[in-house]
């Protein structure tokens, strides 16, 4: 059997009412570095529908997706297992992917952000983090342009 198969994952408490959170729009935005697939599946429990994830192959559409503002938005910073694209190596996590950190930094300005269960071991997310922290309350959405 596969190991990474969503059928092998066992959902908590947590991430049940995250997916609540999600599913009532009290949660417009999630960003996780997680490769699993945990709170897919938990959003398709709780919601009885899918969410789709952004991630770093087709970045771009998940800032389009903020700017049209089709909630819930969940985004994989460092890429999703079934991808090619993936941030594993510390070379590869030098740098994030500019799309996604754009989307975090606009999601965040405009809602806030909590972060849980963060080790913070990704300087290049704890950089990004800041960078947040460092922004204007409002920064303006890019136009709705097509690409």
């Amino acid at each position: 059997s596969d190991v990474c198969s969503s059928d092998l994952i066992s959902l908590s408490r947590g991430q049940r009412v995250l997916a609540a959170l999600m599913k009532m729009g009290a949660a417009r935005t999630v960003f996780t570095t997680n490769f699993d697939t945990v709170v897919e599946k938990a959003f398709a429990v709780v919601a009885q529908k899918d969410v789709a994830a952004f991630h770093l192959e087709g970045s771009a559409a998940a800032l389009d997706a903020l700017n049209c503002e089709e909630f819930p938005i969940y985004v994989k910073l460092h890429g999703d297992f079934r991808y090619d694209s993936i941030k594993n190596l510390k070379s590869d996590l030098a740098a994030q992917n500019a799309d996604l950190s754009q989307c975090l930094t606009n999601a965040a300005n405009r809602f806030g952000f909590i972060i849980a269960g963060y080790s913070g071991r990704d300087d290049s997310i704890m950089e990004l983090l800041r960078s947040v922290l460092s922004t204007s309350k409002l920064i303006n959405l890019q136009q709705k342009m097509p690409r």
